[in-house]
Parts: structure tokens; C-alpha cells; sequence
């Protein structure tokens, strides 16, 4: 996907099959799984960047995918990962990942 939006985007963005087989990471989300091989990753199963203790909830929602949105928070950097899933002519496809530096303190704005 040379020269397609997501590679400069300066959000993390990952897209991985219903299986966890990553096909897509842009050039954010190589610098954030660096350590674990970055774009090396790619054609590869995610269950390689991701903590033993996290893969059981990640299995599970690939089985039975639904959105996520939550935050983390690490060296006092705060990141909105949001998980969507994807599909192709209907048909669920698998899961797009989403990850957003943002402020500690965020404004909520209720209209």
C-alpha cells in the first residue's frame, strides 16, 4: 500500500485478518512495535507483539468482534487505541487498529 493515507498518517494504524495475521502497518505503528520487529510484522500473526496476558482478550474479540475504545498510559504518555472491525463485501474481515497520542488531560464537550 505504498503512497496510501494511512502510511503518514501521525496516528498508529494496524490491520490485521480475522485470524490476527497482520496486512497492514503504517510507518507510526512500526515505530511503536519496533522492539518487536516493526514492519517485520507484517504477514505475520499480531499474537507477536502483544503481552501473553493480552491475547486471550484479543482471541476473543477477533471470535466475536465488536468496537473498543480505551486508554493506556506509559511514561507518562497517555494513547486512545480504538479497535474496529473491517469487512469486505459484508463479510467480516478482521480488526483495524487505531492509536492516538493525546493529552493527559482531555476536555469533554457536551453539546
Amino acid at each position: 500500500m505504498d503512497g496510501f493515507w494511512i502510511n503518514e498518517s501521525p496516528d498508529a494504524i494496524v490491520v490485521c485478518d480475522k485470524e490476527g495475521k497482520l496486512l497492514v502497518m503504517n510507518e507510526k505503528a512500526a515505530k511503536i512495535f519496533e522492539t518487536s520487529g516493526g514492519k517485520a510484522l507484517v504477514g505475520k500473526s499480531m499474537f507477536n507483539c502483544h503481552p501473553e496476558t493480552i491475547q486471550p482478550k484479543i482471541k476473543a474479540l477477533l471470535a466475536n468482534p465488536r468496537t473498543i475504545t480505551y486508554t493506556d498510559e506509559l511514561n507518562g504518555a497517555k494513547q486512545l487505541i480504538h479497535m474496529n472491525p473491517w469487512y469486505k463485501d459484508g463479510v467480516y474481515s478482521g480488526m483495524v487498529e487505531m492509536i492516538l497520542d493525546v493529552p493527559l488531560e482531555i476536555p469533554n464537550n457536551i453539546k
